[in-house]
């Protein structure tokens, strides 16, 4: 589990030794150590709870473990809720759970579970926001998410956080060139034209 604070990583800890029974897990505050740690310890889940002042930052950083532990179901525990980035996640396979920090921690014990017998689970949280959204739809309609593949969404949210397209490249370990078709792609689907605007239409899914 990587969380920023460690009261609140012993505490987790501690109500879900309560829970579920032992669990035995390997806490982080370090991001830069999460590939050496899956590496030694090959966990069954990975929990990213981290705050930062990009609010996709933990989408980020699943995109990254994903792209070189492709197996590894991940949870994030975000700390507010960005409701369409999540449900597309969760429907391109990038996570298998999520919640929020303002959500129990008896939900955190059964989103574990669930993740760890190979299904998804998200939170009571998007369950409200579906519904609330449908009873606003015109019969007949459905609201689409974002129609990105999982690498489309993994750069798009790079380039609302503000990333270069060279400094994207390098993390993805790709050509520049490269980013900027997927970047033209993007903004194709998502019928922006800049990164502002593209920024706008991310921070207004949650």
């Amino acid at each position: 589990m990587v969380e920023n604070y460690p009261i609140i990583r012993a505490t987790i800890e501690a109500l879900l030794n309560r829970l579920i029974g032992e669990v035995d897990m390997r806490l982080l505050e370090d991001t830069a150590k999460i590939a050496e740690a899956i590496t030694e310890y090959t966990p069954d889940v990975l929990v990213l709870s981290t705050i930062s002042q990009v609010t996709t930052a933990n989408f980020l950083l699943a995109s990254e473990i994903a792209d070189q532990f492709s197996s590894l179901p991940i949870i994030i525990i975000d700390p507010t809720l960005h409701y369409e980035l999540a449900l597309n996640s969760l429907n391109i396979g990038l996570i298998k759970g999520y919640i929020t920090k303002e959500d129990s921690v008896n939900e955190l014990a059964t989103c574990l579970q669930l993740v760890s017998n190979g299904r998804q689970y998200h939170s009571q949280s998007i369950t409200d926001r579906i519904i609330e959204q449908i009873k606003h739809f015109p019969v007949g309609k459905v609201q689409k998410v974002l129609p990105l593949s999982k690498r489309e969404m993994e750069i798009a949210q790079y380039l609302s956080a503000g990333e270069t397209t060279g400094v994207i490249a390098t993390k993805l370990s790709l050509k520049s060139t490269t980013i900027s078709t997927v970047k033209l792609r993007i903004y194709e689907k998502l019928a922006v034209n800049n990164v502002i605007s593209l920024s706008k239409k991310i921070s207004a899914l949650y």
